[in-house]
């Protein structure tokens, strides 16, 4: 190993870094690969009480994982930029003889007999799996409680939601304990989470990346995507885990751009679309300032911001959670009859409904999806770019008050989490979301950049755009490594 590495006793400074600086000493040999996951292992070790962002560790796994990956990186054998990069996934992708519990107590001893495509893919680029983080109970629920497993927190303020379903992403994430993560997003996983804690979301289109061995939450809308500090760690992340698996029948045979060659090339001239009618005016004003001045970062990066207006996403946020509940409740059949008690109280609420739906109802919901692509790329895509919209209209809500056990106006508040987020699923689009301030209270404040179909290089290059001219995505949450 090179003599020029850091040292033991600098080494909480690499959780400062973000994924693509660590990759660039990873590979230059300044530190090594068990360096960077004994610097994580330690921060997890110290901040797992406070944050609850891990299910399970698998510390000697990803020790051996790091030792590997340094012999390869010392012989020169680099297999690309994740080789040697500590990661954790949502504990919702199988490996192969390691326990996946999905948040539940149903499947709290499982051990699958199959490994995760998108496992598989980062296994090959040399990744390190440190083990799973904490979700809402089988992906169920857009604020990270579980009464299984114990809340996951915010590193902003541990008293509010880290968001849901890919709670431990977020948080951990964010608080510097990994330097990325996979989540899943059916309303918002993905994209919730992240914003909430001042991360990085890419929720790509569906179909993109292989959904094979993970626990379903409901097919025709489940993606899975990237966590990370910055858009150019998520695109690193998104092309090593997207193109088509002909072991899923959601694959799609669609080419994968080279995400990361997106980055760069700026913006000057693109055009971005504010919805003047739904989402943006929707906005409290202290939220709408964060906003305000994000957009304004647009226009001064060369980019042309227009109001448009953009069809009514209550409809298809109804669409949305209708086909959620039906697929949701069949994958959940069996278990609903033979071991409901042993459910969270918020998921067996919004899954079990799903029995009460007609099969006419779900198929309508189903072909209204072509007709809902083809007003938005006609009403939205022929006049932009890619349209903007925030990712909360509300601040980031506490634990207690979206507990719905307690709290009556709870339901009405895990609404208000998704308003903007569910509907954006319906139309299988893909999304990125971005920090863009803080509220007053000092939580996160995210947007929402939406394009259209597999036209993720896009995303990132707008976001990277972004990142190049703020400082957003440096910021430290007061519970972070």
């Amino acid at each position: 190993m090179a003599e020029t590495r850091q040292s033991a006793g600098t080494l909480p400074s690499l959780l400062d870094l973000p994924l693509h600086e660590l990759s660039v000493l990873l590979h230059g040999r300044e530190v090594s690969s068990r360096e960077a996951t004994q610097a994580c292992l330690g921060a997890i070790e110290r901040l797992q009480p406070t944050l609850n962002a891990f299910i399970h560790v698998e510390t000697d796994a990803a020790l051996a994982q790091a030792d590997a990956a340094d012999r390869e990186i010392a012989q020169g054998r680099i297999r690309g930029p994740l080789h040697g990069v500590p990661l954790a996934h949502k504990d919702v992708f199988f490996r192969k003889g390691r326990r996946s519990t999905c948040g539940s107590k149903i499947r709290e001893d499982f051990w699958p007999d199959v490994t995760a495509t998108v496992m598989e893919r980062l296994d090959a680029a040399g990744a390190v799996d440190l083990g799973g983080l904490n979700l809402a109970e089988f992906c169920v629920g857009p604020t990270g409680h579980n009464d299984h497993f114990g809340h996951c927190r915010n590193p902003w303020n541990t008293d509010h939601v880290s968001g849901g379903s890919s709670s431990g992403s977020g948080s951990a994430v964010a608080a510097r304990l990994i330097y990325g993560s996979l989540g899943s997003d059916t309303g918002g996983s993905i994209r919730l989470p992240a914003g909430m804690c001042g991360a990085v979301g890419l929720k790509p289109t569906h179909g993109r990346v292989s959904l094979y061995g993970a626990m379903p939450r409901c097919w025709s809308l489940d993606v899975f995507g990237p966590i990370t500090r910055t858009v150019r760690d998520a695109a690193m992340l998104l092309e090593a885990i997207a193109g088509y698996d002909a072991r899923d029948p959601w694959s799609r045979a669609v080419e994968v751009p080279a995400y990361v060659a997106a980055l760069g090339r700026g913006i000057k001239g693109q055009r971005i679309a504010v919805p003047q009618n739904h989402l943006y005016p929707q906005l409290p004003s202290g939220l709408r300032s964060a906003h305000d001045q994000a957009l304004a970062v647009f226009e001064d990066l060369g980019a042309e911001v227009a109001l448009i207006s953009m069809p009514d996403p209550e409809d298809l946020y109804r669409w949305t959670t209708l086909i959620n509940r039906v697929e949701a409740s069949f994958i959940h059949k069996d278990w609903i009859r033979t071991r409901r008690d042993d459910y969270n109280v918020s998921t067996i609420t919004r899954i079990a409904d799903g029995f009460d739906v007609s099969a006419l109802e779900y198929i309508d919901a189903l072909e209204r999806r072509d007709q809902a692509n083809e007003r938005f790329a006609r009403e939205v895509f022929e006049h932009c770019d890619v349209l903007y919209c925030p990712l909360l209209l509300i601040d980031v809500p506490t634990i207690a008050e979206t507990d719905i056990r307690t709290e009556a106006s709870a339901p009405g508040i895990v609404h208000r989490v998704t308003q903007a987020t569910r509907w954006v699923s319906f139309v299988g689009l893909p999304v990125l979301t971005l920090p863009v301030g803080l509220s007053v209270g000092g939580l996160p404040v995210a947007a929402q950049l939406i394009a259209p179909r597999f036209a993720e290089e896009r995303l990132v290059a707008f976001g990277d755009a972004y990142q190049s001219a703020t400082r957003w995505h440096d910021r430290k949450p007061p519970n972070s490594a």
